[in-house]
């Protein structure tokens, strides 16, 4: 019996295997897509020519304290090693001092990420500029309350979030099996929300009743309807983020091209 051969990106390497073909169904095949001639060129023009928004320069004030949730290292591929330095270079020439700005590891109810990947995430350099800082779900004594969505779910986020001067958060856009899209309010929920808020919040993405599994309004590229993204957009506004830089134009590059098939690609000191 013959087999189709596979080799796929697993970690930091790679892992083969093989399917028989009579167990094969279909075969996805992503469309790659070039990189940004100019990264830092048109990241620094996104900061300076936002969407419904004032540009980040006129957003912050010297003195303020500015925290930045950075997604852990599941989302390693949104390369913040790249754009960090960019972003915190930016808020310095707009008067915000290094020792004003404190980045948060958004890891959820994840596990802690540890000091080499803190290096991995933002550079060796930007460790040593400024602070960076797991945020822990289950650190109640951290939390901050801030009220109930229209579904029910009790709204409590990182101490440290709420109380920053200025929010802003990082991250990409790509499809989530169950919100729909990543990216966006996903920073906030899960990223530095409590772990029941969270518990409470995913519980819509099953059915009323016991055993139903799986809501089939929440699903991948749906959020009209969506209970699990609706009830997340409402939590990220109990948040009050101040500015949001994702990475979406590989994505939208992708919903706007026919007949292909899409690719993913503690405390202030």
């Amino acid at each position: 019996m013959t087999g189709k051969k596979f080799t796929l990106k697993y970690g930091k390497g790679t892992l083969s295997f093989e399917i028989p073909a009579d167990r094969l169904l279909y075969e996805l095949v992503g469309s790659n897509r070039p990189a940004v001639p100019n990264l830092a060129q048109d990241y620094l023009y996104a900061l300076d020519h936002p969407i419904d928004s004032a540009l980040l320069s006129e957003r912050v004030k010297p003195g303020e304290r500015v925290a930045i949730v950075v997604s852990d290292i599941t989302r390693a591929w949104q390369r913040n090693d790249e754009t960090l330095p960019l972003l915190i270079d930016y808020l310095n020439r707009a008067g915000i001092r290094d020792r004003d700005i404190i980045i948060i590891i958004g890891i959820g109810a994840h596990r802690p990420n540890t000091r080499d990947e803190f290096v991995e995430l933002c550079t060796r350099e930007i460790c040593h500029r400024v602070r960076v800082v797991n945020y822990d779900a289950w650190q109640i004594e951290n939390m901050v309350y801030l009220g109930k969505t229209s579904r029910g779910t009790e709204v409590a986020v990182n101490r440290i979030a709420a109380e920053a001067d200025r929010l802003i958060l990082t991250g990409g856009v790509i499809y989530h099996y169950m919100a729909g899209f990543g990216g966006g309010r996903k920073s906030i929920l899960p990223g530095v929300a409590a772990l029941k808020t969270i518990q409470q919040n995913h519980l819509l993405a099953l059915t009323d009743r016991v055993g139903g599994g799986t809501n089939p309004k929440s699903a991948s590229a749906l959020t009209t309807g969506n209970p699990m993204h609706e009830d997340m957009m409402e939590i990220a506004a109990f948040a009050k983020p101040d500015f949001l830089v994702n990475d979406y134009q590989t994505f939208l590059k992708m919903l706007l091209t026919p007949s292909r098939t899409p690719s993913t690609m503690e405390s202030w000191d």
